[in-house]
């Protein structure tokens, strides 16, 4: 398949997510459910988990791209990094099942108070940085 060509199809399903949050709300919905009456392996809750944050970090950078908002240019590559850093530790997880230098850091990453800490975390500070915008210039919208 011809790169420009996928890329240009990533970018219509991204306008289309971003034109419509609904999708992202149902996505994450459905990542909770499995995680929480389906899935039993670890690992592969991980997957899904890094699958959503670099989703969720996708739409909004594309998002600030397109509105300006001053939050979403922190949670954009808040989220990919955090999403990247889950893919990475299912990956190390899987890889170093038997070595346990490896499957402990792993597994702390991975607990969920982590995981709440590192989101809840990045959503602080975008939204502390879009007062402080607000606060400056009277609009949460950064100038282009």
């Amino acid at each position: 398949m011809n790169p420009l060509k996928s890329m240009a199809v990533f970018r219509r399903l991204l306008e289309a997510v971003v034109a419509n949050t609904a999708y992202m709300w149902a996505f994450l919905g459905l990542v909770i459910a499995l995680n929480a009456f389906v899935i039993t392996s670890d690992a592969v809750q991980l997957f899904l988990w890094s699958a959503f944050l670099l989703a969720q970090g996708s739409v909004c950078w594309y998002g600030y791209r397109l509105c300006g908002r001053a939050h979403c240019r922190v949670t954009g590559p808040g989220f990919l990094v955090i999403g990247l850093l889950m893919f990475a530790t299912a990956v190390i997880w899987l890889v170093g099942a038997t070595r346990s230098y490896l499957v402990t850091p792993a597994h702390y990453l991975a607990s969920s108070s982590s995981l709440l800490i590192l989101v809840g975390g990045i959503i602080a500070v975008s939204f502390a940085y879009e007062g402080y915008v607000t606060a400056k210039t009277g609009s949460p919208f950064l100038p282009r």
